[in-house]
């Protein structure tokens, strides 16, 4: 009996050494990595399988860090050179939200950027007899092709019309 309750025991603190602690260990750096965080450098403090896996980790970890900082840095510099042009700029998602504008936007529009991002829809932008053709122009950037130069009538959020001319593309 004696025998079979130190086996016991000493199975137990194996599997809790060999398999239960780096598993935790994993687990906490995948969680930090979901959360946001940068998963930190995984150590396991092994040199079986582990070692494969933490490897594998730290380089998944590091490669993603990577991306996340360049992507980070290209949207930056987007942002940063469409606040250069004179012409209006912004982004919709397929139901006419905005996701995106530039400050050109809110001065000839009169929206400020909270309220284009945070309910505005593109139709209020456009004076009503014009909504079927912004319509056909959405539609048309929706199968994926271009609209370069329709005219169209855009309202500002004082009611005033304003001639615009529309260049869109789907951002692929």
């Amino acid at each position: 009996l004696m025998v079979v309750l130190f086996l016991a025991i000493g199975t137990n603190f194996l599997f809790h050494r060999t398999i239960n602690r780096p598993m935790n260990t994993l687990l906490e750096g995948l969680k930090s990595f979901s959360s946001g965080g940068d998963g930190g450098i995984l150590d396991l403090g092994r040199t079986d399988e582990w070692l494969i896996i933490e490897t594998a980790f730290n380089k998944m970890a590091n490669d993603l860090s990577s991306s996340y900082r360049a992507l980070s840095n290209s949207e930056k510099r987007f942002r940063e050179l469409s606040e250069l042009l004179p012409q209006p700029v912004f982004e919709l998602d397929r139901d006419g939200a905005f996701t995106f504008s530039n400050q050109r936007v809110t001065d000839i529009f009169e929206y400020e950027t909270d309220e284009l991002l945070n309910g505005v829809h593109i139709y209020q932008l456009v004076d009503p007899p014009w909504i079927e053709r912004v319509h056909d122009m959405i539609g048309k950037v929706i199968a994926g092709l271009e609209v370069d130069g329709e005219e169209t009538v855009a309202m500002k959020k004082s009611g005033s019309l304003v001639p615009v001319l529309v260049y869109c593309a789907p951002i692929r």
